[in-house]
């Protein structure tokens, strides 16, 4: 269907080679399927009620907050996710270091 509407607007106007039509292709969505779908919304845990070195809570101890129920919004194409995951990464390191740091108290 995508391909088809590229090779209509391209049959249309030939005065410029297809690899343009293909870069400046713009899509105007007639509808949504609404917020209870939405893939991003916006909002979440202010950035500043955690550390950002752990993502744990400087309000509550053992409390950590990672990807996005945090206030972090990014770009569409991976940045979420990216975020997301090196958030977790960096959360689990801390609880790494807290849970080895009390076996080795013992």
């Amino acid at each position: 269907m995508l391909a088809s509407e590229i090779a209509r607007r391209y049959e249309e106007d030939m005065s410029k080679d297809l690899i343009w039509y293909l870069k400046n292709f713009i899509l105007h969505p007639s509808t949504t399927y609404g917020f209870s779908n939405a893939q991003i919304t916006l909002g979440g845990i202010n950035i500043n009620e955690v550390d950002p070195t752990s993502f744990a809570s400087i309000k509550t101890d053992s409390l950590y907050m990672i990807g996005e129920i945090l206030d972090i919004d990014g770009a569409s194409g991976g940045y979420n996710l990216h975020f997301a995951w090196a958030s977790a990464y960096l959360a689990a390191l801390d609880i790494f270091k807290k849970i080895r740091g009390k076996i080795d108290e013992k």
